[in-house]
């Protein structure tokens, strides 16, 4: 820390232009704009203007100040649009044509079981945007084969005998509600009853 303060003591006087640069560019904004057009208006020369947002600022003479054609651009937008935010529009993205929409289809329709990576490689496009063409364009998501028990003739006999003797179960003894628990991912059902001090565990596959 005292190595760091030295450092700016020593260097103060070539960092006062760039904390100045910072304090212009963190204010610029409505505010801003609004008194450059107000300043322009009146005068009718971008200079002036310049002159006094160096003064009302406290600028040095050779500091950065807009420019002309920001300015203009101010005054044009407040004159058309009675506001001086107008956001720049920039280029327009065209990845997510609709030519490459129908190309990602085709390629997917043909190869389905390529990877997304393989898929970008060949049709020149980013993994990022492939991804976002396939899930909100084509409304496509990644689809994972799950394999499941195989279900034979006696497993009906089998769920018919097990649900006979729960409901026999819970006349006899309702409190055994407080002892089951259903677990989704397995779809099994655990009964868990307490005798002295061991417990035994059932599991029926349903």
């Amino acid at each position: 820390m005292e190595i760091l303060l030295i450092w700016y003591m020593s260097n103060s006087d070539r960092l006062i232009p760039y904390f100045r640069r910072f304090r212009v560019q963190w204010q610029t904004g409505r505010l801003i704009k609004g008194s450059a057009v107000n300043s322009c208006t009146l005068t009718q020369s971008f200079v002036q203007t310049q002159r006094r947002f160096r003064c009302k600022y406290n600028l040095p003479v050779r500091s950065e100040v807009p420019s002309k054609n920001a300015i203009l651009r101010w005054v044009r937008d407040f004159n058309e649009k009675s506001s001086v935010n107008s956001k720049f529009a920039g280029e327009t993205r065209t990845v997510r044509s609709q030519e490459n929409i129908g190309r990602v289809r085709e390629a997917f329709e043909h190869s389905p079981r390529c990877s997304v990576v393989r898929h970008s490689i060949a049709l020149h496009i980013s993994d990022q945007s492939l991804q976002t063409i396939l899930h909100l364009d084509l409304k496509l998501h990644l689809y994972k084969i799950q394999t499941v028990q195989k279900l034979n003739p006696i497993d009906k006999v089998n769920r018919l005998d097990f649900c006979t003797q729960f409901l026999e179960t819970m006349n006899n003894n309702a409190e055994i509600l407080n002892y089951l628990t259903y677990i989704k991912s397995t779809c099994s059902i655990f009964i868990a009853a307490t005798k002295l001090s061991a417990i035994r565990y059932k599991s029926v596959t349903i």
